[in-house]
């Protein structure tokens, strides 16, 4: 059995799409977990009357007593599932009908930890044929673990193997966690046909991610993230994962987010210049977003 883990908070304008295309999946065989993060709409009501008033029996509801976060509300229906794997979703997005089958093919026929899809981007209703995110296929492990090529959402993971990853990082989300790990010690699989509808709206996390960004923003993101490759160097070292290999590459990814925080802070316009080129120009940033970048990188 799947178990689908729904993390909601104030989900009202999408959910009962949501649920809708999760209900019409041909794989049949799975339960709903939903963890609902204290929502102040209506997002609870609408889940409950949802499910009163049809068929579908095979699902918890979870509400949370404080704000937890996603990454904790996703971990916390991990632990109350029963499946045999787990599959995340958000409140938000549209799920092709075939996304459950296709990803049990490809995790058993594979013997796979963890198989992922691409995603299409849903423009509020609009679809679109654009694929999301784009693939990073760099053998450099020093590429493949800043890029996260697997959204969560598209994710199906063994739950024996998932559940050796708690406590996920508080740093930075959980599919980068999950994702990560997996490339370092588990076995991954892709299917390149897109099954979601990945919606991008302006409360979404995409959708704010660089929405009036300032100075002081940027560096605690990037101060969060040398907090997270921390833990995630600990935890390899934790469960006699860290090689030579992984530890030269985890440090040089600190250091350089560490030198990216030096350069915002003291204003050291060459070695902005640098982090700007390593930075922005090789990522999957839009026009807007390396601006932003530039702006505080180098020009301010």
């Amino acid at each position: 059995m799947i178990s689908i883990i729904l993390a909601t908070y104030n989900g009202s304008n999408y959910i009962i799409e949501q649920l809708n295309s999760i209900l019409n999946q041909t794989l049949k065989d799975f339960e709903i977990i939903v963890v609902d993060d204290v929502s102040t709409d209506n997002t609870v009501e609408l889940i409950k009357n949802y499910f009163s008033s049809g068929d579908f029996t095979n699902y918890q509801l979870i509400k949370n007593d404080k704000n937890l976060g996603a990454t904790c509300s996703f971990e916390r229906g991990v632990i109350n599932s029963n499946g045999d794997y787990i599959s995340f979703c958000d409140q938000d997005d549209v799920w092709m009908s075939k996304k459950l089958e296709s990803l049990k093919i490809k995790i058993e026929k594979g013997s796979y930890d963890l198989v992922y899809s691409q995603s299409l981007i849903l423009k509020e209703e609009t679809k679109t044929t654009k694929l999301y995110p784009r693939q990073n296929y760099s053998s450099d492990f020093y590429i493949r673990l800043q890029y996260n090529n697997a959204r969560g959402a598209t994710m199906l993971v063994r739950k024996e193997f998932l559940m050796r990853l708690i406590p996920f990082s508080r740093f930075d989300l959980y599919d980068k966690w999950i994702y990560f790990n997996s490339l370092i010690f588990g076995k991954v699989g892709f299917v390149k046909t897109p099954l979601d509808y990945y919606r991008t709206h302006s409360t979404n996390v995409v959708g704010t991610h660089f929405h009036y960004r300032k100075k002081e923003a940027i560096i605690t993101r990037f101060n969060s993230k040398v907090l997270f490759y921390n833990d995630l160097k600990s935890f390899l070292l934790k469960n006699d994962f860290l090689n030579d290999k992984y530890t030269e590459v985890l440090e040089k990814i600190i250091r350089f987010n560490l030198l990216v925080i030096n350069n915002l802070e003291q204003k050291k316009f060459i070695n902005a210049i640098k982090c700007f080129w390593e930075l922005v120009l090789f990522e999957d940033y839009n026009l807007k977003e390396k601006f932003i970048y530039l702006y505080y990188l180098v020009i301010k």
